[in-house]
């Protein structure tokens, strides 16, 4: 793990769609307290799937919210790792953005590839999701790209990043956000036919668990979890089925803007490019058979922060379960010594015992958090 002394660190994702700020420090047990976040929509890459030009007004919006991110860090004295992504990688004249960046802000912005962004991708994932020792399907659908990661045992055996993204597709078939049928129909068409390759790529592959982030994956689950009346509480870590979001689409795209907002309790400025988000999210599911995704609340600003603070993400990822019950220790009133002293015995009462009773790892790691966390109910009454 790095110096925990460090200065907090703030990661500015500059994606299509929206902008994303996440400001965090490290804590002793090997986690992160997240000190704040912002998410601002600016559509930076509207209607530029043609032209490759960013437009002016898009710029503007992008660089005014990149100058309030950058307060807010400052605020807080974080080192600043600004990324951009699909629309300013494809753009023509990503130069004058990137230089407008730096004299407006003082901040350098980093042009990553689809291969990185799905890289980052992969370590945001495995620090909001006990995946690490799964085979692993993680899609992240953003604004001009969709992003794929294949991993087993925390390593990335296939990465790739297609140009589908839910604001390509709305420009490219639904206009405005209007939909029926038949463009639904085109749209899955041609997105099957972009998955093609990679379906061939990745024949043979036994998927365990398919994991899917960012804000098209989040607004799916919501509009599911308000179709059943239920409400979804925390993102991380929930499900939904195939059958669910064949449900939600075809009333995505038999409703208007207005009404997807009235019946699914939609985000005003996502409204439009749902449409191109859940023909996406219908055809990734049935391109790999995958009849169930778990949401990740962390993707890729996530990941740029566990990058930039710690020297071994793969083991903190590998450790996920122990660290955030060491992390939850911590932050209880407890004694955390007793409790570190009876986890200790506790696993070399289990070691003892694990050939004699034929004991997995994955109860001796459930018998070390139980044991951290024996005491935490004196946290809420003795």
């Amino acid at each position: 793990m790095a110096d925990t002394s460090i200065r907090p660190h703030a990661a500015i994702d500059i994606g299509t769609n929206s902008m994303h700020l996440v400001i965090a420090q490290t804590l002793p047990s090997g986690g992160i307290e997240i000190l704040t976040t912002e998410k601002v929509s600016t559509r930076l890459g509207e209607n530029m799937d043609s032209t490759k030009v960013l437009g002016q007004a898009a710029m503007d919006r992008a660089l005014e919210t990149l100058s309030r991110f950058v307060q807010i860090a400052e605020g807080f004295d974080a080192e600043i790792s600004a990324i951009a992504t699909s629309a300013v990688r494809e753009a023509r004249n990503r130069n004058e953005f990137i230089q407008a960046a730096k004299t407006q802000t003082g901040v350098s912005v980093e042009t990553i590839s689809g291969v990185e962004e799905a890289r980052l991708i992969h370590l945001g994932v495995t620090q909001a999701l006990d995946v690490y020792d799964k085979k692993l399907l993680a899609f992240d659908i953003g604004g001009g790209s969709t992003e794929f990661i294949v991993a087993e045992q925390g390593k990335v055996k296939v990465a790739r990043s297609l140009r589908l993204g839910c604001i390509r597709m709305t420009d490219r078939f639904f206009p405005g956000g209007k939909a029926d049928a038949e463009s639904f129909t085109e749209a899955r068409k041609y997105i099957r036919n972009y998955l093609a390759a990679l379906q061939n790529d990745l024949r043979g592959f036994e998927i365990e668990q398919a994991v899917g982030s960012s804000g098209t994956v989040g607004a799916i689950a919501s509009a599911i979890s308000e179709l059943k009346g239920e409400p979804l509480g925390q993102l991380n870590n929930a499900t939904f089925t195939l059958a669910e979001v064949e449900q939600v689409s075809e009333l995505i795209y038999t409703h208007d803007a207005h009404q997807r907002q009235r019946v699914l309790n939609l985000d005003d400025k996502r409204v439009d490019i749902i449409v191109g988000g859940a023909a996406l999210l219908l055809e990734i599911m049935k391109a790999f058979n995958l009849n169930e995704i778990t949401v990740s609340a962390y993707a890729l600003r996530e990941g740029v922060l566990y990058d930039q603070l710690f020297d071994d993400v793969a083991g903190a990822s590998k450790n996920l379960r122990v660290r955030n019950s060491n992390q939850l220790l911590e932050q209880l009133n407890v004694d955390t010594a007793h409790a570190r002293h009876v986890a200790k015995l506790s696993l070399e009462i289990f070691h003892g015992l694990k050939q004699a009773y034929n004991l997995t790892s994955e109860e001796g790691e459930l018998l070390h958090c139980a044991a951290l966390l024996h005491n935490a109910g004196l946290s809420i009454s003795h």
